[in-house]
């Protein structure tokens, strides 16, 4: 009987190679299980650092933001008008703040107080900056509100050519602002194009118009005239060098001015001056324009050729340009302070002719038509002055004659003569001959009671010490004469100059 077929299979063993493949698997997972786990934590590790490095970042972020706030607004670099100077500028500030973030990062992770100070330092550096870039917009925007008055204050050191003009902007380590200026005019001028310019001292230094020295001039001018106007020529002390003085000192006070000051002023037209130009050409003109239209006294022109005629006045023409260089300013305040000098002289002859009509009792109508009168022979004089002219010694003799003769001659037509009175005369000398003296006056009976053996007259009162008797003071009188005339003032004010 045959056997039954056995149910065993001879062909692959399915299950036994599935076994085998989950024992591979097994063996393979075993295998490589330490390299993915390391993988993994490798993974998870950066993963952290990213973490940590993100949040790093955004806390030197945030560190950058308070400290670059900590800084002067820098929107005036943004706001430069030109482009160069605008890179310039960006190109220092970028630079700048760089370094300043890096000391102050280094002073956060050492302490170390080197790095706070230098981060301080470029700190200080950076504000100084923004802030005269800032100062630069402001003023330089003023200056083109001003565009009339361009040109007027254009010395050496004169902001003209930093607003305007061929220049390049520089800036020190500092923060400082400077100018390398290259402009033609400028150099022509005086300036030195090999020398930086900087804006901190000049950029501000200029005047549409010098009005303190304006006012200082006219209430001056007027003074003399309203002094001289109320007390007349005997109580009224005028000093025409002293005047000068006056007017030189306060221009040439370099804590209220600088040179372009003066330069403002030469091309100012000032009030004070108006009633003592009688030539109508020239009303209304500045002293620069006067000069340059050859229309002032000779002494004025001395050193100086004449560029041609003016076809209008036939009057020679001269180049002003000299007022407007620096190194002139000394020159230019002497010849305003003359300027002004003379035209205090006339309006002290002004109130003094105000005084004298004024006791005559005339009219407002006649005071004026009397005092027109009086700038109709003016001018006439000047336009017929003699080439041979007086000197300054002369004209001083002459001014002191007619002041005399103010005094001691009769008041009006009708009025009768009376002799001045010793004050009067004590204050004509202090006026006219030397404001220090101190004079008395004796009569005949106050001489005898003192001993005077020259009699009555006027005596000059000299302190000093006793003989052999130091430190006890005492006073000597000094005979000078029984009573004035021409001649001897005269030579008593030669003496005392």
């Amino acid at each position: 009987m045959a056997k039954n077929q056995s149910s065993l299979n001879y062909g692959p063993d399915t299950a036994l190679i599935l076994g085998e493949r989950d024992v591979r698997k097994a063996q393979a997972a075993l295998t490589l299980a330490p390299g993915q786990g390391l993988v993994a934590g490798v993974q998870a590790f950066l993963s952290q650092e990213a973490k940590m490095q993100q949040a790093d970042n955004k806390k030197d972020s945030d560190d950058h933001q308070k400290w670059l706030e900590t800084l002067e607004d820098p929107s005036s670099v943004y706001k430069l008008s030109n482009a160069k100077d605008k890179q310039i500028s960006l190109n220092w500030l970028r630079g700048k703040r760089q370094q300043y973030l890096q000391a102050k990062k280094l002073y956060k992770q050492t302490g170390n107080y080197e790095y706070e100070d230098k981060a301080n330092m470029l700190a200080s550096h950076i504000n100084n900056f923004v802030s005269q870039t800032n100062s630069y917009n402001e003023t330089q925007a003023e200056y083109a509100d001003a565009s009339h008055h361009f040109g007027k204050a254009n010395g050496t050191n004169a902001p003209k050519y930093i607003y305007q003009g061929n220049r390049d902007m520089l800036i020190s380590d500092d923060g400082n602002i400077n100018f390398s200026i290259t402009d033609p005019e400028y150099l022509v001028r005086g300036g030195k194009g090999n020398e930086l310019v900087s804006y901190n001292k000049v950029g501000q230094k200029w005047n549409v118009r010098n009005q303190t020295a304006e006012t200082f001039i006219s209430d001056k001018v007027e003074g003399i005239f309203n002094d001289a106007a109320v007390k007349g020529p005997a109580k009224h002390i005028f000093s025409e060098q002293k005047t000068f003085s006056d007017f030189y000192s306060h221009l040439s006070d370099r804590d209220k001015y600088g040179p372009e000051n003066s330069m403002v002023l030469a091309e100012t037209d000032i009030s004070a001056d108006d009633a003592y130009i009688t030539n109508d050409f020239a009303k209304g003109f500045s002293f620069s324009q006067m000069w340059e239209s050859g229309l002032l006294n000779e002494k004025y022109y001395k050193g100086f050729e004449p560029t041609g005629v003016d076809s209008k006045t036939g009057l020679k023409t001269y180049d002003n340009s000299w007022m407007f260089d620096e190194k002139n300013s000394d020159q230019l305040n002497r010849s305003l302070a003359y300027f002004y000098t003379d035209v205090a002289i006339d309006r002290d002859i002004d109130g003094k002719l105000t005084y004298e009509l004024a006791q005559e009792n005339l009219s407002e109508q006649e005071l004026e038509q009397r005092k027109k009168q009086r700038r109709a022979d003016k001018q006439i004089d000047q336009e017929f002055e003699k080439p041979d002219k007086l000197s300054e010694k002369d004209k001083q003799l002459q001014r002191l004659e007619d002041n005399w003769n103010s005094l001691t001659k009769p008041k009006g037509k009708s009025a009768e003569y009376e002799p001045p009175t010793p004050d009067e005369v004590i204050s004509f000398y202090r006026n006219n001959i030397n404001q220090s003296h101190e004079l008395r006056y004796y009569n005949q009976q106050e001489a005898e009671e003192r001993s005077l053996p020259r009699g009555a007259g006027y005596y000059r009162v000299i302190s000093g010490d006793l003989p052999d008797t130091p430190g006890i003071e005492t006073f000597y009188l000094d005979f000078i004469a029984e009573s004035f005339n021409i001649p001897l003032l005269k030579s008593l004010y030669e003496q005392n100059q």
